[in-house]
C-alpha cells in the first residue's frame, strides 16, 4: 500500500494506543471518519493493523506484518514438476502413447 496523508499518523497512534477504538485515532488526530475508515480497512488487508471485536466495538493494534517467502526458484529449467510428469504418464497411457512427458 502506499504511504500517503494521514496513514503514518493513524500507524503511530495504534502503535501508540494498542486497543484503541476508530472514535478515539478520530477524536485524538482530528481527522475526518470518511479518512480513517478507508485507511483502516486497507491497514488490515494490507496485515499492518490487526482488529478484534469484543461486544461489537472494534479495537486496533499494530501487527507487524510477516515477510512474505521468496518464490521457489528453479535450479534448472528443464525440472518438471513430479506430479505433472506422473499425470502425463497416465495420460499417454490412456492415449495409447500419444502424449509425450
Amino acid at each position: 500500500m502506499k504511504i500517503t496523508g494521514n496513514i503514518p499518523e493513524i500507524i503511530e497512534y495504534v502503535r501508540a494506543h494498542p486497543g484503541c477504538s476508530m472514535s478515539a485515532i478520530i477524536k485524538d488526530l482530528g481527522i475526518k471518519k470518511v479518512s480513517v475508515a478507508p485507511a483502516l480497512t486497507n491497514l488490515i488487508k494490507d496485515g499492518r493493523l490487526a482488529r478484534n471485536h469484543p461486544s461489537n466495538a472494534f479495537r486496533y493494534f499494530y501487527a507487524t506484518p510477516e515477510p512474505k517467502p521468496a518464490p521457489k526458484k528453479r535450479t534448472n529449467g528443464d525440472e518438471v514438476n513430479p506430479l505433472t510428469k506422473m499425470f502425463n504418464e497416465h495420460l499417454a497411457s490412456v492415449r495409447g502413447g500419444r502424449a509425450s512427458a
